[in-house]
């Protein structure tokens, strides 16, 4: 969950794809369906198969590699994903993290990202209100998707 393990480049080009630059703006892996989505003019299907197709999290990029935008979430949008019972919450230049034992101290940890982009500095102390609001996201992203809280042995 820290930004040395899910901070990847992504290269795209296409029509209406402004080229020849660097886009610092955050996303995400559920920003590619939307995006793809957005660029073939196709709607989400609500079923596939006689089954229900789960909805979409994330957003179009698409605004982005045009250049009419320069980023794709706003200050206020908290992001979150989780995996091997690590979990990590955005919320614009920041963001929370938590790995469980035996790979980190199993609390959750903030830190800005814009400043600190290896996750060094442990800002939770100085700032609990926003470390708050951001696990408050986090909890709220969990129950939404479903998340299963289990203690696996990786």
């Amino acid at each position: 969950v820290g930004e040395g393990g899910i901070r990847s480049p992504l290269i795209i080009t296409g029509p209406g794809i402004k080229g020849e630059r660097k886009i610092e703006a955050f996303s995400y892996v559920t920003d590619i369906m939307p995006t793809i989505l957005e660029m073939a003019n196709l709607d989400h299907p609500n079923e596939f198969n006689g089954r229900q197709v789960a909805s979409m999290r994330g957003n179009s990029i698409t605004k982005v590699l045009s250049g009419e935008q320069e980023k794709i979430y706003s200050n206020t949008e908290i992001i979150a994903g989780e995996m091997a019972n690590g979990k990590w919450a955005r919320l614009g230049d920041y963001k929370a993290s938590f790995v469980p034992e035996p790979y980190g101290e199993a609390k959750w940890k903030l830190f800005n990202l814009s400043t600190d982009p290896g996750e060094t500095t442990d800002l939770s102390t100085d700032n609990p209100e926003l470390l708050k609001k951001i696990v408050d996201g986090w909890k709220l992203y969990a129950s939404e998707v479903g998340v299963l809280n289990n203690d696996f042995n990786f």
